[in-house]
């Protein structure tokens, strides 16, 4: 992970409404996801299936820069989600060329999704039931989140 990614940066913050939220958080976002898992140790001594050094790292860079900006109060109710995850173009992709390499956009969800649920930004991930994901290159690069309820014949 490079120092981009762990060196601590404030959220730009995009006005929000109590039915949305949204943010551009400016990093180099980490291509480490969900999957990254490694065989670690009980103090008891029982092994088990857990979460690597590098996707401890890389879930905290992204709730990091959620903090600064998540609502008071986490979102409840039916939920849309628009990610974009902007990498940097390194002076070899235009700028917005969408992005067609590793890691896979659900798996970048997934970890996303999980953070914003960690950082109080979403009740939990199974409320979002519509996304929207894209990959792109990008100057400046980050990630865009846009989350908003969605109001269904009088649900929550």
């Amino acid at each position: 992970m490079s120092s981009a990614e762990t060196a601590p940066t404030m959220a730009q913050v995009v006005p929000s409404s109590p039915l949305a939220w949204q943010t551009f958080m400016a990093m180099n976002p980490p291509k480490t996801t969900h999957n990254d898992l490694c065989v670690r140790r009980r103090s008891s001594g029982h092994h088990f299936i857990g979460k690597s050094d590098r996707l401890l790292r890389a879930e905290d860079a992204i709730c990091a820069r959620v903090r600064p900006s998540a609502p008071s109060m986490p979102m409840g109710g039916k939920l849309r989600a628009k990610v974009t995850w902007c990498f940097p173009t390194n002076g070899t992709h235009a700028n917005g060329e969408p992005m067609d390499e590793v890691p896979d956009l659900d798996n970048l969800a997934k970890t996303f999704f999980d953070c914003l649920r960690r950082c109080n930004v979403i009740e939990d991930d199974a409320l979002i039931v519509e996304e929207h994901l894209t990959k792109v290159w990008s100057d400046p690069c980050g990630i865009f989140v846009r989350i908003e309820r969605i109001d269904v014949g009088g649900g929550r």
